[in-house]
């Protein structure tokens, strides 16, 4: 049997995987669970991997329309959310021809189910 040595993790990796771990619990008390749940959690984190990647082009779009698009506070961050992952899953091609401008910036992004 081979043994595999893990190096420290970079603290920033530790944070992050604290603020998912964190969020999932949130969510799971206000029932929201299962695979909904799952596909939830790992748009977010492919949003912020892509917003810092260059996935998204122009870099930092997902947070800049996260804080310019959302109320303080967050009271409107779930619906906003599922807007963008709708946008995100359809084809540019496919789009409203009247959608947001904001939410027309981003690629399509097929999610497997």
């Amino acid at each position: 049997m081979q043994r595999r040595a893990f190096r420290d993790q970079d603290p920033a990796n530790i944070e992050a995987s604290e603020l998912v771990a964190r969020l999932h619990d949130a969510l799971k008390e206000s029932g929201y669970g299962g695979n909904d749940l799952q596909l939830f959690l790992v748009r977010i984190v492919f949003c912020l991997f892509a917003d810092g990647t260059g996935i998204f082009e122009p870099g930092n779009i997902f947070l800049q329309f996260m804080e310019e698009r959302t109320a303080p506070g967050g009271s409107d961050l779930g619906p906003w959310l599922a807007r963008l992952f709708q946008v995100l899953n359809t084809p540019i091609e496919d789009r409203q021809t009247a959608l947001d401008e904001d939410l027309a910036r981003f690629p399509y992004i097929a999610t497997l189910r």
